[in-house]
């Protein structure tokens, strides 16, 4: 298991072929319909005498929406695992500890949730690392907005990313990268919990959801721009579809997952002849300590306890890598999203994932002799595991910056001082930007308000610091004619001293699709 190559820039129609973290091994066929809805049947193979399927549908698309219904969150996946593997103890112990339910009604807080029976390591990992920081806890939130008739919006920030990378090289894209999960699906994802998708929070199976119908988008967008079928595994910036041989959850990177929900890079560590001599790692071979215990200890953030596009930023493959990486990130945990790949010892405790597999942790802490680390089968469970041991069993290491560079904007008085600042820079930098004399806040507000009541694209949860980032990256970038002319425009619209005067957005929401991270 090797790369062949990563890609600096987006290019859809490269082949990318990575190595994934994956669970268990199931041997299954796809049928593919294609026009839409796209519906994928999987099929097992015989195991006395038993024959199951079960499907998805891809549900239809709004403009840059798409809509998940009943028949686009999949179903019946633990039971078809059982019949493989035999029992599993999440399957049969999927209440939540306090209430007795599945799963907890969603409160738009990415929460604690524990992995089902499907083979989403990599994605959780990369949630619970998110959740490990403040920022990351804030980014994962704002993806999710609960809707008055009971449906929630989810948007993906990378796969907007993507669907602007495909759009701008003038190919056909299915991706819309907003995903509205309506009530009724909603509800049968629940009774899907622990065995479909994960256990104990719903906003967390909301995300797994926006997933699988964003993979079953990039089948279909492969499809459509004559991208041949292959065995390789699935990337980010979709150069190659999901493999074939399994379900739409199953298997993948956390560099890549950290990718599609956030928009960021990471910089990597994988060293493919390690893999196969790797010590392996064992559950609770190291006992355990609490998260509450080490946020007595002050070891951990107290915001864990909240509830051309190329995913790589840097990728080393050297022993020494893994060390400069350990020694670089440590103390400043509440910075990043860490994770790491190991492979397991003997079959996992979810009951599912195979001995010998490659399987993803949190990083929750790194110390000088000690590495803390989070499992998606329990979480909220931290291992201490020597700094040494660490090393020999971790192939892979990915690490995402979600601290973001903030200008002074505390308070309106400062976002306003700013902007006015950043205006003055923009018409420096570009010949024919004409900034206002005076800006209309009132204008700005409304801009706000109508920008965050739309659906389409990554655009819920702005605000004034919002406004000040996109237009200081404006004022760095090269623009065109056609940007210059959309600029002004933008700025007159927001100096109008005429309150009551309905605003475009139109021209804010080119920029912000351009700029927004």
């Amino acid at each position: 298991m090797a790369y062949d190559y990563i890609s600096e820039d987006f290019n859809p129609t490269a082949r990318t072929r990575t190595a994934a973290s994956t669970g268990s091994s199931i041997n299954v066929s796809r049928k593919k319909k294609i026009g839409h809805p796209l519906k994928f049947q999987l099929k097992p193979q015989k195991q006395n005498g038993s024959n199951q399927v079960f499907d998805f549908s891809l549900g239809p698309r709004e403009g840059n929406v798409r809509i998940v219904g009943i028949d686009s969150v999949s179903s019946n996946v633990s039971r078809l695992l059982i019949s493989i593997l035999g029992n599993s103890p999440v399957a049969n112990n999927n209440t939540h500890p306090s209430t007795g339910r599945r799963v907890s009604s969603s409160d738009g807080v990415v929460g604690s949730s524990m992995q089902g029976t499907r083979g989403d390591c990599f994605y959780l990992a990369e949630i619970n690392a998110l959740r490990n920081t403040k920022d990351g806890q804030k980014i994962l939130n704002n993806n999710i907005r609960r809707n008055n008739d009971g449906s929630i919006t989810v948007t993906l920030p990378g796969a907007v990313k993507i669907r602007q990378g495909y759009a701008a090289k003038g190919l056909k894209c299915e991706v819309t990268g907003t995903y509205v999960i309506t009530a009724e699906a909603l509800a049968k994802a629940e009774k899907q919990a622990g065995k479909s998708f994960s256990k104990n929070d719903m906003d967390t199976i909301c995300l797994e959801i926006a997933l699988e119908n964003y993979r079953a988008e990039m089948v279909k967008t492969n499809k459509i721009n004559g991208n041949k079928e292959t065995s390789g595994n699935y990337t980010a910036e979709g150069a190659v579809s999901h493999v074939s041989s399994t379900d739409l959850l199953y298997g993948g990177q956390t560099y890549d997952a950290g990718f599609i929900l956030t928009g960021k890079k990471s910089d990597v560590y994988y060293n493919g002849k390690k893999y196969n001599n790797v010590q392996r790692y064992t559950d609770g071979q190291y006992g355990y300590v609490t998260r509450d215990q080490m946020l007595k200890q002050t070891q951990i953030s107290a915001g864990i306890r909240t509830k051309g596009i190329s995913e790589i930023n840097y990728l080393g493959k050297e022993e020494k890598d893994l060390n400069n990486m350990l020694r670089k990130y440590e103390g400043h945990e509440g910075e990043y999203a860490i994770t790491c790949s190991v492979r397991i010892k003997k079959k996992g405790s979810d009951g599912v994932t195979p001995q010998d597999a490659g399987h993803a942790l949190s990083v929750v802490k790194i110390t000088a002799d000690t590495v803390y680390v989070a499992n998606p089968w329990h979480p909220d469970k931290i291992e201490p595991i020597p700094r040494n041991d660490f090393t020999k069993m971790a192939y892979s290491m990915s690490a995402m910056e979600v601290r973001n560079n903030r200008l002074n904007t505390t308070n309106p008085q400062n976002s306003m001082n700013n902007l006015t600042l950043i205006l003055g820079k923009l018409s420096a930098n570009h010949t024919g930007i004409k900034p206002p004399a005076k800006i209309n806040q009132n204008r700005l507000n409304s801009m706000i308000r109508k920008m965050n009541n739309r659906r389409s694209g990554n655009i819920q949860n702005i605000n004034m610091n919002t406004i000040v980032q996109i237009f200081n990256k404006a004022s760095k970038a090269t623009l065109n004619q056609d940007e210059k002319s959309r600029l002004n425009n933008l700025l007159k619209n927001i100096a109008e001293q005429n309150s009551t005067k309905d605003i475009d957005v139109k021209d804010f929401e080119y920029f912000y699709d351009k700029f927004s991270e």
